[in-house]
């Protein structure tokens, strides 16, 4: 992690892990008990209100209102992926859930083209799951366990919280404890 781009006025602290190579952690502080939003935020809050309110109304309009949530899902799940280091074009990824192929090996492209496509599947799935239950640890390890079906790290606990540290993305851009 490159430490240079945190300054003192960073929103936690960085921390040696204990994993070779050695490296470390941020591990942000608590939010205060008495946080308040910014007076500030309170008209992008409304707006933010509002635009959702007409894309409410607008999904109701349609027959199949997946065909307004599937791009939308879609580019939450290659933005998403990026993070771990995986790159996969719009186009690609449309075309691999028109045709599912399944990967061959670790390096094989269609083991990206999967990776992306269980973001989407997990997103859905807890989707699907938050209309009978409340946001738990139930709800956030079903999708872990959808996310990681059949791709790269399913053999590390799917499905479970981990109890070690993790380096996420190339070059250990982030590290969570």
């Amino acid at each position: 992690m490159d430490t240079s781009k945190f300054t003192r006025n960073a929103t936690g602290n960085l921390v040696r892990t204990d994993y070779a190579p050695r490296d470390y952690a941020f591990v942000p502080h608590d939010i205060p008990p008495l946080w308040q939003f910014d007076p500030v935020l309170w008209p992008l809050l409304a707006a933010a209100k509002e635009a959702l309110g007409t894309l409410n109304g607008i999904g109701q309009t349609l027959p199949n209102p997946q065909l307004l949530l599937s791009p939308l899902q879609n580019q939450e799940a290659i933005t998403s992926s990026r993070i771990e280091g995986t790159f996969v074009t719009p186009e690609e990824l449309l075309l691999f859930e028109l045709d599912p192929t399944v990967p061959t090996s670790d390096g094989d492209k269609a083991a990206d083209w999967l990776e992306v496509f269980n973001y989407g599947k997990a997103l859905q799935r807890g989707t699907e799951m938050l209309r009978e239950l409340p946001f738990c640890n139930r709800l956030i390890l079903e999708m872990h366990q959808t996310l990681m079906h059949g791709v790269r790290g399913r053999n590390k606990s799917p499905g479970a919280f981990r109890k070690c540290a993790v380096q996420i993305g190339s070059n250990a851009r982030f590290v969570a404890l």
